[in-house]
């Protein structure tokens, strides 16, 4: 099965699985198929954009580094990130 193998290589794959089975410890079986769930989305995903597979996916447009800027307040609080005065 893909998922064993996914697993055993580990990276994000034993990640997940280790997740959703407290560590291998509980419903490994379910953790292997969520594994195998989520194979098979990326594999789909590669076959119908004609893609290669890498393990870190490519940048979203308008996500990259030059795209970002500072934020002077944290969202939904109104209050600054950074302190006005000096303690």
């Amino acid at each position: 099965m893909a998922a064993h193998g996914a697993v055993k290589k580990g990276g994000k794959w034993r990640a997940l699985y280790d997740r959703h089975t407290a560590g291998g410890k509980k419903d490994r079986g379910r953790g292997f198929i969520k594994v195998a769930r989520g194979l098979v989305k990326v594999v789909f995903a590669i076959w119908s954009k004609g893609m290669d597979y890498t393990e870190t996916p490519p940048l979203r447009p308008g996500s990259g580094p030059a795209r970002r800027r500072r934020r002077d307040s944290r969202p939904g609080t109104g209050q600054l990130d950074v302190a006005m005065v000096q303690a």
